[in-house]
């Protein structure tokens, strides 16, 4: 080909580039930047009325007075633990005074009152609360502690909740102690019993008010059930039952005169005695018998069906002390 039709082809190719050159460009036009449509802005978020919070499951199924999982984990190890600890202390102290125990054993009351004492509103804990209970612990566990400890009346309603099967249990074991021949004897079975009664009272804790693991942490404290302190209340016990018969003696030396007036046919000054021996009775605290009879009732139906059965077990002596609501009452 000669350099004259390569120029002329050359010349030919730059035109058409040339011609093409303006479709290209307005086939790919410059982009323009435009807003963007209404529907693609994105919208106010509108304010929210500030509303109060429905009750958490905690507040709902423990109490008002929330606090956190860990506060409320610490009571529930706390109480379990010194319901525990507690146990050790009191059979040693029964152990110190097993004799005299052993000695009076066949009065139901010192038994039942023995009970009270380990685990019951006669808990040492209960009577010389430590205020400081609560220390060591998480703010807010720690604050509901100390405040109960102060607070004798829930700590012992909490100890009736809690304690009212473990303790009939306790008692079924009256006839076993008293018929142990040996001071060791006794002191084995008093030992189990008061075991068996501590592990019952540490089921279910999981599911117990914040107030109530608060009251059981206090009441068990280890500062105020130490076994010296066990001793006393023991030793207060015995003292007890062996003023007792003294007094239903002098009682029944009351009761003969006025049966005599009544005989011999001197109703007036009957009366009369009886009505003085009534004031008496009153200004010691004692219950007529019409009113105790009363009260018995109001207790036998209140019971619920498991604390029914358990009472059915109980031996006479028993059964008759926990009818007597001036004995048991918290």
């Amino acid at each position: 080909m000669s350099a004259t039709a390569v120029e002329e082809l050359t010349t030919h190719e730059a035109e058409q580039i040339v011609a093409v050159e303006p479709e290209a460009l307005a086939a790919e036009p410059a982009a323009v930047e435009t807003a963007a449509p209404v529907s693609e802005v994105p919208a106010v978020a509108p304010e929210v009325e500030q509303t109060t919070p429905a009750p958490t499951a905690s507040e709902q199924a423990y109490g008002h007075d929330e606090m956190s999982a860990h506060d409320r984990e610490t009571l529930i190890r706390t109480a379990d633990y010194r319901i525990a600890q507690a146990a050790a202390p009191f059979v040693l102290a029964c152990s110190n005074r097993r004799q005299e125990l052993r000695a009076a054993a066949n009065h139901p009351k010192l038994i039942a009152t023995l009970g009270k004492i380990a685990f019951g509103d006669l808990l040492p804990g209960v009577s010389k609360g430590n205020a400081t209970s609560g220390a060591g612990m998480p703010d807010a566990a720690g604050k509901m502690v100390s405040k109960s400890a102060q607070k004798p009346s829930g700590m012992k309603k909490t100890l009736e909740r809690v304690n009212k099967i473990p303790m009939l249990n306790f008692n079924i074991n009256y006839p076993h102690l008293v018929a142990t021949e040996t001071d060791e004897e006794f002191v084995d079975i008093l030992g189990d019993g008061v075991g068996t009664a501590n592990e019952a009272m540490r089921v279910g804790l999981e599911g117990r008010s914040n107030e109530d693991l608060a009251a059981l942490c206090a009441a068990f404290d280890p500062m105020a059930n130490s076994t010296s302190v066990f001793e006393d209340h023991i030793d207060a016990a015995l003292s007890k039952i062996a003023v007792e018969p003294k007094a239903a003696e002098e009682k029944q030396i009351e009761e003969k005169p006025v049966k005599a007036l009544a005989a011999a046919g001197e109703p007036d000054e009957a009366k009369k005695l009886q009505a003085e021996v009534a004031e008496r009775d009153k200004a010691e605290g004692r219950k007529p018998e019409t009113d105790k009879a009363g009260a018995k009732d109001e207790h036998v139906a209140a019971r619920t069906a498991e604390e029914e059965h358990v009472v059915q077990k109980l031996p006479d002596e028993m059964r008759e002390l926990y009818d007597d609501r001036s004995y048991n009452r918290v």
